[in-house]
């Protein structure tokens, strides 16, 4: 069905009772999925949405969550989060912070109108939520959902501060920007170490050392350019070893960030540049101004004992001039101090983005001693932020994941991987099975590792991180692996379940089936996919051990990991047979007669069919798993398996490839195994030149159903049953002559006390009801009636009184059968219009009611009109007595509605009765001397209702945005009487040997 029809179709009634798709599997659903049709362009929808709230996050989350203070560093305050740590740290909180984001949209897309609800229940003002259900299952409420988080979010403050928050959060998590200012403190520190013994020891000792160090010599010659009255300053302030020492640092840091050699990067010096040429002209200028201050002669000297003694303005302006002396001395130790710490915090973001430092000895350095000083300090600093950081584990288990899914597809396509349960192979079985394998394989392997890996790095950063020299207690040791082991077996455990539960909502067709396949035998889905944590729990012990234990050597560090990997297979392999062999919870089982059985078994039936059966696919993809995770937590750091700027393209090239495989595979997969559909035959029934002429009454006061159409129309009269029968004649033997009817005439041709040469139309078209009687003193109808077209029934539409009620008009169209409705209503004084002690009067109606609305006094009037444009002027006409007009529920609000639209109703207060009092079953009538006529009519409605598409679309047409009632869609399925095989032409168009 198109979208209107699907939109005007009830919820609970097939579509069609012709239900061929029933008698074979290949016509069942792919996917079974407990009975469940999503709604594909709701999921589309989401998806899109998914990615713009994943788009807007990483937008947010380059942007700073915190304001640098005027303490804070250069760095802080000029780079932004991802330039001041490692990629693999931001990358980490960048997926904690967009899985958070994604975890939000997603509750509220899919949970959304239960979140409303359960915030309604809240008993606070302010807070109160009311939105259409409705709206929430449209295809637009994931776009606009993605599109407020994504667009209005910043600017709604109260969302801002919240998703600050959680940045900021993140940001923490990542160390951003506390880990930098720790870490600079750490390098300055273990610099100090280098620099501070030769510093104390030569400023303690001075020239009386024999043989001193290229340290020391360094320290005599900066003591020897400071003069006695600088050396007498800075001793009064405290600054003078430690301006020595400060002073040494800052000269190999900036020879260092003016000649960086092969270290850091490329890409990272680009992005420092402008910052690192700022902060060294600075601290060159800070050392300048030393240089200048202490080639100045003793700007506070004073004359000699045998000179004039100084009065006392000469003493207070010797003080005044020491003080600016040694307040401009101050300043310029500030700004060595400072100098100091920003390049220091500089070479941090160095180390932390490239952790792979290689010492050099450049013979332009004129201090190689120094600058070998600094470059051990760089390395020892180096090594203890790359000790901290995280693996590639986690980023190449990842990567991983895409040519798994290509792998798992194209097993499963080939026939050498089993499908999820009894399906038939099709395209979406096949992603389906692959999607399926991979989040197991994730499950197993990448979120455990992931768990572990982030528990592993808390440990380090809060304190039981190993520095040089330190080392932990072996119970100590040992009781974190048990900690890492049960967090991978526990979070493999639960992935494990969920995975289970999707798989097994895939295959079962109900909720028991979905029980009996979760948990319901002994070889479940359960009792297949739980034991495998026991997998993770290896796993995550040879991995840790990995990460630390020592770095072994090529060889060596190439054997771990086959070792590793052919132990998790192992494993695997063993819990498989046995479930396979339902000696899971068995012990006296043995699986190896099983697997004994099975091998027979398998020299019998063909290697294909053992591969299939054992899954021989998941043992390759975890050998491979368990090896690529392992050479990368082992593997030398000199030859590190990272991810650097010169292998990022070919890792992305290896996933874009692996993804372009599956999706030919499986776009190759839904080519072939795409059924053929049958193509349109288009063959017509010959129509005779000359048609025979076939009287047809229509009505043109009853809208939806038959009404007179305007002057450009091609037809005379429009409506649900006017399309209809001009529908029934086209391209046929019969030639329509329009005759126009009103509802007291139309019956006259067809009364049993008719005289044959009066009858003026052969058929009537209009809304008839199938009855061959209209009241109890009327003749009796005569002719015959066509298969029921429409269902309706009386019902009313009330116009209160304008001040105060005079009385209640009770009004009927003459000759329909809401006059039975509206005698009845005033009989039991519906409206409470006279006194309860009295009856009313109810025997007359009259027909002045619309020339005289208040004439009278009598309290309920029975009031008929000729034809529905005349009652509904009477309706929309302000009175003060309250008006009730009575008819078939859709032609009186139809007519209300048409009313209205052309400006000719002016009361507003117009209220519409749903309920139906009667019913009446529309029939179109023909005359009894027509019986061929008559059989031609009863065979076109069939037609036409068996082309659904089209009968569907007709109702749509007369009544936009109503949903059919359950008996009236229950009316086009028992009327589609043909096999509703033609799609786009109804079937009668068909040459009768053709539809054999």
């Amino acid at each position: 069905m198109t979208d209107s029809a699907e939109q005007t179709w009830p919820d609970g009634i097939p579509t069609s009772l012709w239900r061929f798709d029933l008698l074979g599997a290949e016509r069942h659903a792919s996917l079974p999925f407990m009975g469940i049709h999503p709604d594909w362009n709701f999921h589309m929808a989401f998806i899109f949405g998914a990615l713009m709230v994943a788009a807007f996050a990483w937008q947010r989350f380059k942007q700073r969550s915190f304001e640098p203070t005027e303490l804070d560093y250069e760095v802080v305050k000029r780079l932004s989060p991802l330039q001041l740590r490692d990629g693999k740290a931001m990358r980490a909180a960048y997926i904690y912070y967009a899985g958070i984001m994604l975890s939000i949209y997603a509750a509220l897309t899919f949970f959304g109108g239960l979140i409303l609800k359960a915030i309604n229940y809240i008993p606070m003002a302010g807070i109160q939520a009311d939105v259409d259900q409705s709206a929430m299952t449209s295809p637009t409420w994931p776009l606009y959902l993605a599109l407020g988080m994504a667009g209005f979010a910043p600017m709604l403050k109260p969302v801002e501060v919240v998703e600050t928050w959680l940045r900021r959060k993140v940001h923490g998590w990542a160390g951003v920007p506390v880990q930098l200012k720790d870490r600079t403190r750490r390098f300055l520190l273990a610099l100090d170490r280098k620099i501070q013994p030769g510093v104390d020891e030569a400023i303690g000792k001075g020239s009386s050392i024999a043989q001193p160090t290229a340290v020391q010599s360094r320290v005599f010659k900066k003591l020897s350019e400071i003069p006695a009255w600088m050396k007498d300053g800075l001793e009064r302030m405290g600054n003078y070893g430690p301006l020595v020492r400060k002073r040494i640092e800052l000269e190999l840091m900036i020879e260092a960030v003016r000649d960086p050699g092969s270290w850091p990067e490329t890409h990272i010096l680009d992005e420092l540049q402008p910052l690192v040429r700022e902060q060294r002209l600075s601290a060159e200028k800070a050392l300048l101004a030393m240089d200048d201050l202490a080639k100045m002669l003793d700007p506070i000297q004073r004359s000699s004992g045998d000179g004039p003694v100084e009065s006392s303005v000469d003493t207070d302006a010797h003080a005044r001039q020491r003080r600016q002396v040694e307040a401009l001395l101050a300043g310029i130790v500030g700004k060595v101090d400072r100098s100091r710490l920003e390049l220091a915090a500089i070479l941090t973001v160095y180390a932390e983005r490239s952790p792979y430092f290689e010492p050099r000895f450049n013979s332009n350095v004129t201090d190689r001693v120094g600058r070998h000083i600094l470059e051990e300090t760089l390395k020892s600093a180096v090594d203890e932020l790359a000790a901290r950081q995280k693996p590639e584990t986690e980023f190449w288990t990842t990567t991983l994941l895409f040519p798994v899914f290509g792998f798992y597809a194209i097993m499963t396509l080939l026939g050498f991987h089993s499908l999820l349960g009894t399906l038939q192979l099709t395209t979406s079985t096949v992603l389906a099975t692959a999607t399926v394998e991979t989040l197991q394989v994730a499950v197993i392997f990448w979120l455990p590792a992931v768990a572990v890996l982030a528990l592993r790095t808390h440990l380090a950063e809060a304190d039981q991180l190993r520095r040089p020299g330190n080392s932990r207690p072996s119970s100590e040791s040992a009781e974190r692996m048990v900690y890492y082991v049960a967090t991978g077996g526990i979070v493999a455990a639960i992935g494990l379940g969920l995975l289970s539960t999707l798989w097994t909502a895939l295959v079962a067709e109900n909720t028991e089936r979905f029980r009996d396949l979760m948990a319901g035998s002994p070889q479940s889905v359960l009792v297949y996919m739980l034991p495998k944590s026991l997998c993770t729990c290896i796993f995550i012990f040879l991995l840790v051990r990995a990460l630390d234990g020592p770095k072994k050597k090529r060889p060596v560090a190439l054997l771990y990991a086959l070792v590793s990997a052919t132990v998790v297979m192992a494993a695997l392999f063993a819990i498989t047979v046995s479930v396979s062999a339902s000696c899971t919870f068995q012990p006296s089982c043995s699986w190896l007669d099983s697997l004994g059985k099975g091998i027979q078994q398998g020299i019998k039936v063909g290697f294909k069919d053992v591969y299939r059966i054992y899954n021989l696919s998941d043992f390759i993809v975890c050998f491979t798993a368990v090896f690529v995770a392992i050479i990368n937590a082992v593997w030398p750091p000199k030859q590190s398996l990272v991810v650097t700027s010169n292998n990022i393209p070919k890792a992305a090239a290896v996933a874009i490839l692996a993804i372009v495989i599956a999706a030919n595979f499986a776009t190759g997969s839904g080519i072939a195994l795409a059924e053929e559909s049958p193509g349109t035959r288009q063959s017509y029934m010959k129509v005779p030149d000359q048609k025979t002429p076939v009287r047809v009454g229509f009505r043109k006061d009853a809208e939806p159903f038959s009404y007179k159409a305007g002057p450009l129309s091609a037809r005379h009269y429009r409506g649900y049953v006017a399309d209809l029968c001009y529908s029934i004649f086209a391209d046929s033997i019969y030639q329509v002559e329009e005759v126009p009817v009103t509802a007291e005439d139309r019956f006259d041709s067809f009364r049993m006390d008719r005289k044959p040469a009066t009858a003026k139309v052969d058929m009537l078209c209009d809304p008839t009801t199938l009855r061959f009687w209209r009241d109890a003193n009327d003749v009796e109808i005569d002719g015959f009636f066509s298969p029921i077209v429409f269902v309706s029934g009386v019902s009313y539409l009330n116009r209160p009184a304008k001040q105060v009620r005079l009385g209640v008009d009770l009004a009927y169209v003459r000759g329909s059968t809401a006059k039975k409705v509206a005698f009845k209503a005033c009989e039991i004084d519906l409206f409470r219009a006279v006194d309860p002690r009295t009856t009313p009067a109810c025997e007359a109606s009259r027909t002045d009611c619309a020339g005289n609305p208040n004439a009278d006094d009598s309290k309920i009037r029975l009031c008929e009109f000729d034809d529905h444009d005349q009652a509904i002027d009477w309706l929309c006409a302000p009175s003060d007595r309250q008006a009730v007009y009575f008819g078939d529920r859709e032609i009186i609000q139809a007519k209300l509605e048409s009313w209205r639209s052309a400006g000719r109703c002016k009361v507003a207060e117009v209220e519409k009765q749903a309920s139906f009092y009667t019913y009446e079953p529309y029939a179109l009538l023909v005359a009894p001397s027509q019986q061929g006529l008559a059989q031609f009519v009863q065979r076109r409605v069939y037609d036409f209702f068996s082309h659904s598409p089209r009968a569907v679309g007709l109702f749509s047409s007369y009544f936009p945005n109503v949903q059919m009632s359950p008996m009236m869609a229950n009316l086009f399925l028992l009327n589609a009487v043909d096999n509703p095989m033609y799609d786009t032409v109804p079937s009668y168009l068909f040459e009768a040997e053709k539809r054999k």
